[in-house]
């Protein structure tokens, strides 16, 4: 599992302004999901074609940290922590 976050890649982390980009090398992203400390799901994104890099627009999220749930095309899932701080 450590290995799996280690290639998984989210900047900028905290994210100032509204883009974050999330990068997996080694796997595929089938789904994102943004969730926040409470485990309120503010966030889904599905990908019909499976993607190695992709950029989520954070316009309407609050200031706040945030777990990242990623979900790959073999149905393993990563967790990663979002700070997001914009001006």
């Amino acid at each position: 599992k450590e290995k799996l976050e280690a290639e998984l890649k989210i900047y900028p982390n905290p994210c100032k302004n509204s883009k974050v980009t999330i990068e997996f090398n080694t796997k595929e992203i089938s789904e994102i999901r943004l969730v926040n400390i409470t485990g309120k799901e503010v966030l889904q994104k599905k990908y019909d074609f499976a993607t190695h890099k992709t950029q989520l627009n954070l316009d309407d999220i609050p200031n706040g940290i945030y777990l990242i749930q990623i979900k790959t095309t073999d149905n393993k899932k990563t967790v990663k922590k979002l700070m997001v701080s914009k001006n």
